[in-house]
């Protein structure tokens, strides 16, 4: 299967985008998934019963995380313009000493990039998934056109067509 990511601290918007096309299972690529309890309640909050739940996975990790702390972390970074849950991550990622985090969310990249965070957001799990010989390229293509067409993810026509030229050139180079 490759080599797995060991942690990752998820945001909302993966886990429902994912859910949305029944593709969350990928998220087993990553041996842990931390979620602080501000995103356990925003994705319970927004996601349909009939969709597979992300909280099932037994590499989510949920967390707790202290007030105080994440107010002093706001304070520190100047992060007022983003939700609970955001800044819960990006202070789980600081306080854990991950990396990386999954989220789909603009603003939360750019904090992220700045706190020296790497972001992967729902495309680039399933491209990592291909890459990892975990799905096919019919698999990830069809991944990719239903995070654009069936769920909420906003994602612009110009960036599908993008991804799936980097998935087909991808595949070009393995064979």
């Amino acid at each position: 299967m490759g080599s797995k990511i060991v942690s990752i601290v998820s945001d909302t918007g993966p886990l429902i985008h994912l859910s949305e096309v029944e593709s969350i299972n990928l998220l087993k690529y990553f041996n842990n998934i931390y979620v602080p309890e501000g995103v356990r309640l925003e994705y319970n909050k927004h996601r349909r019963l009939s969709e597979p739940n992300a909280f099932d996975l037994e590499n989510i990790n949920l967390h707790e995380v202290q007030d105080t702390q994440v107010r002093e972390f706001i304070d520190k970074y100047d992060l007022y313009n983003l939700h609970l849950g955001e800044k819960e991550c990006l202070y789980l990622c600081n306080k854990l000493s991950i990396n990386l985090i999954l989220t789909d969310d603009l603003a939360v990249r750019e904090a992220a990039k700045k706190l020296n965070i790497t972001p992967i957001g729902s495309l680039g799990v399933v491209i990592k998934s291909f890459k990892e010989n975990i799905i096919s390229l019919p698999q990830a293509e069809k991944y990719i056109m239903n995070l654009y067409e069936i769920s909420s993810l906003y994602v612009t026509k110009t960036i599908v067509e993008l991804v799936l030229e980097k998935l087909n050139e991808t595949n070009e180079n393995i064979k």
